[in-house]
């Protein structure tokens, strides 16, 4: 299939940030950076990182509540990972 999302993410030992991003528009359809995030912030919790740094949003409500709910979902990836090591 074709790519419809995608990001470029920052990697340090102890955090990962997603600095840039972009989805078109089949991808938000599909809510395809949706699934990517998801799977970044699984990917880093099993990378034993201690943060996913999704940046700010200043002035975007509905980007600052989606962010603060996939804090939620990281955490949760980050204690079923704690319970595999």
């Amino acid at each position: 299939g074709d790519l419809v999302s995608a990001a470029f993410v920052l990697d340090h030992p102890r955090e990962a940030l997603v600095w840039w991003s972009g989805t078109v528009g089949e991808g938000r359809e599909r809510h395809a950076f949706a699934f990517l995030l998801a799977s970044t912030a699984a990917w880093a919790a099993a990378a034993g990182r201690e943060r996913l740094n999704l940046g700010a949003s200043p002035g975007l409500d509905a980007v600052a509540a989606f962010k603060s709910a996939g804090v939620n979902a990281f955490g949760e990836a980050l204690a079923r990972h704690a319970h595999h090591v």
